[in-house]
Parts: structure tokens; C-alpha cells; sequence
């Protein structure tokens, strides 16, 4: 049985050389910062009156008092809007389009409908990565070593860069990358090297090609290079540093008396900074009959399910909290 199933992915992907793969784009983090991705798709219909005024209707939901790990800071009900609060939001965000991405992912790679992904599945993707590469991500993605991975794992996979789980296997990844001279450290000169940039584009941080001038913060032996704990002690600060970054610039072109904390009116009166402008908000999300210009996936009119081309619906099988009921926040 095993023999045949084996056979018959083997074909799967045989019929599947020089067929185009299906692309997925979600908007970055920075571009409409605040929507989930049935926001994305809700606001995409809206009047600019409209859309501010549905922004004032999620403010509540975002004054909960919380920081950007989702500990309790206080303020929450005060009616504006704190930057661990913007954080948090930001973070949720952040996991509920990643986990889009990854239903969509799913959708293409899962030929047996069983909702996880063996490594022959996700081969199919076509990914631009070495052999080596992949594997050691596909078992880092793997949380419960059962060599297949869920749909949560997927996004481990396709998002290592957030992902604290993978940080250790993109360290070790990217040793074996730049370490010219096989020193088990990264010199200035390796880290400066044109190698640097094959990599920025392949699930590393895009700060990758300025890692060389990130050396002073995390070389604790002080010894001009990176080793291996410190290249990983790297991504945690860049995984940390993101959110923050993305909230201190909304907040330093929102936040007009600098007291550190948004109101309503300033929301009000930047609310493009949050949602988009009303022809920015029309790309980016799916739409039933017509093709999106940022990603080559539809959604199901029903539920917002991904359809894998167009004109083919979904399968029943969708993502946890995605429903007719909608999106339930992480």
C-alpha cells in the first residue's frame, strides 16, 4: 500500500512538470495593517465615508488593555488606542494571513485531501531551495515529528522568519551558505558578500542583506563575526524589532500630541495609514467571479475559501476558525 501511494505521488508530480504553480500573495504587514483577511476583502467593497466609519467600529475590539506578547498592560476601555495594543492587533493579524497563505498552500499541494502534506506534496510547490534546505525546514516545520506537516506547520515552513520554532534551522542554513571558509563563524567579509543576497528572497528576513552592520548588537564574544547562536540571537531581534517597527512609524505619522496613545480622530483623520485608500483597498483580496490582481487564488462566495483555479470550488476541508460565521480572532 505504501509502495503504490508513494507511485501514485510520484506521478502526481510528474504530470505536474511544466505546469505553472499556482502564486499566492497576501498583502504585507505594513500595507493595511489592522484587517484580517475577511477584512481585507469586506473593506475592499467600501465607500472612503463607509470605511472610516466601519474602522471606528473595530477600534473597541482593539482597546483591550493588551501588549504586544498579549499580556494585560492596562488602559484597556480608555477609548484610545495604546502601541501595545497597536501591536498586538498587528500580530494577529500577521498569524491570521499567514494561516490564509497557508490554506491556500494546502489547497494546492494536499493531493489526497487529508489535510496534512507529506514532503512529495509540498515538493510539488516548486520551491527554490536545495535539497538540503528543504528537508531540514520540512522536519523544523515538522512540531510533532510525524513527517507530515498540518496546516499550522505550513506556516512554519512558508514563514520561517517568524517563526521562533525555525530559527535555529535558518541559522545552521545559512552557516552552511556563507561560511566560505568553513570556520563554523561569519566573518564581515562573508557577511558582506554578494552570497547574502541569493538568500533574502527564500524565507529569510529581508534585514538579511544588511546583517553585516547588525554585528555590534548580537556578537557577544566580541570577535567581529557571527556564530551560530549568534546568527539565531539575530533573528530573534529582528522577530521582535518587526512589530515594533511597523507600530513606532504608524504611531510617529498618527500620533499628533506624541502622548503615545491614538484617539479616535486621529485614526479618523489618518485612516488610510490603517485601511488603505479606497483603489488600494480594491487589490489585495479576493472576490467572487473576478480574478484578484495580487494572488492567483479565489475565494468561495460562501465561506471565503481558497479555490485552487478558477471555476474550481474548495474542498469542504477549511482552515480552523474560517467559516460562514467568520473569522474568528487568534
Amino acid at each position: 500500500v505504501k509502495m503504490a501511494y508513494e507511485y501514485y505521488l510520484l506521478l502526481a508530480l510528474w504530470l505536474q512538470v511544466g505546469q505553472s504553480v499556482e502564486t499566492f500573495h497576501l498583502p504585507v504587514l505594513n500595507d493595511r495593517p489592522i484587517l484580517f483577511h475577511e477584512e481585507l476583502e469586506h473593506f475592499a467593497d467600501l465607500t472612503e465615508k463607509d470605511a472610516k466609519h466601519h474602522l471606528m467600529n473595530l477600534l473597541p475590539s482593539m482597546d483591550n488593555g493588551l501588549s504586544a506578547r498579549g499580556y494585560p498592560e492596562g488602559g484597556g476601555g480608555d477609548g484610545a488606542i495604546s502601541q501595545g495594543e497597536l501591536a498586538i492587533r498587528l500580530v494577529r493579524v500577521e498569524q491570521d494571513r499567514q494561516m490564509e497563505d497557508a490554506h491556500a498552500h494546502m489547497m494546492m499541494a494536499d493531493l489526497d485531501d487529508d489535510g496534512l502534506l507529506s514532503i512529495a506534496e509540498l515538493h510539488k510547490l516548486g520551491l527554490d531551495l536545495d535539497k538540503a534546505s528543504f528537508l531540514a525546514r520540512f522536519q523544523a516545520a515538522d512540531e510533532n515529528g510525524d513527517s507530515w506537516i498540518s496546516e499550522a506547520e505550513v506556516v512554519n515552513f512558508f514563514h520561517p522568519d517568524t517563526r521562533p520554532i525555525m530559527f535555529s534551522t535558518l541559522a545552521a542554513e545559512l552557516m552552511t551558505a556563507l561560511d566560505t571558509n568553513k570556520d563554523s563563524v561569519l566573518s564581515l567579509q562573508e557577511l558582506n558578500s554578494r552570497n547574502v543576497l541569493k538568500h533574502v528572497h527564500s524565507g529569510f528576513p529581508a534585514d538579511l542583506q544588511r546583517i553585516a552592520t547588525a554585528v555590534p548588537r548580537v556578537d557577544k564574544d566580541e570577535d567581529m563575526a557571527l556564530n551560530l547562536k549568534e546568527l539565531k540571537d539575530w533573528l530573534n531581534l529582528h522577530y521582535e524589532d518587526r512589530i515594533d517597527a511597523i507600530v513606532l512609524e504608524l504611531f510617529r505619522q498618527a500620533d499628533q500630541d506624541k502622548d503615545k496613545q491614538l484617539t479616535s480622530d486621529e485614526i479618523w483623520k489618518h485612516h488610510t495609514l490603517f485601511i488603505g485608500h479606497h483603489n488600494h483597498r480594491q487589490h489585495g483580496s479576493a472576490h467572487p467571479g473576478k480574478r484578484d490582481t495580487t494572488r492567483d487564488v479565489n475565494s468561495c462566495p460562501t465561506c471565503g475559501a481558497d479555490r485552487v483555479k478558477e471555476g474550481t470550488m474548495a474542498s469542504s476541508k477549511t482552515r480552523a476558525g474560517h467559516g460562514q460565521d467568520g473569522h474568528d480572532e487568534l
